[in-house]
């Protein structure tokens, strides 16, 4: 979880939303409409980053492989970050 507030006063006030929300979702749960978009972005924000080669170079090889869910047996080269 990751929020940024512009004055440090108004960071308890962030902080008692935060919890409120994940409380109010671990009683109610999610409807089907706000989970498909959660998952869809999940799905599709990694290759959302990779708009340019100079993004493409910044990523390190395990960090792809745990967002695009590689299988465990699957390796990346080094070359390929060339």
């Amino acid at each position: 979880m990751l929020a940024r507030v512009k004055q440090s006063k108004d960071m308890a006030y962030v902080e008692a939303t935060i919890e409120k929300e994940i409380a109010d979702i671990a009683a109610q749960g999610v409807d089907d409409k706000t989970l498909g978009e959660v998952l869809a972005h999940a799905r599709y924000a990694f290759a959302a980053e990779l708009s340019t080669p100079d993004h493409v170079a910044l990523v390190e090889p395990s960090s792809w492989r745990s967002t695009v869910a590689c299988p465990s047996s699957t390796t990346i080269s080094p070359v390929w970050l060339r």
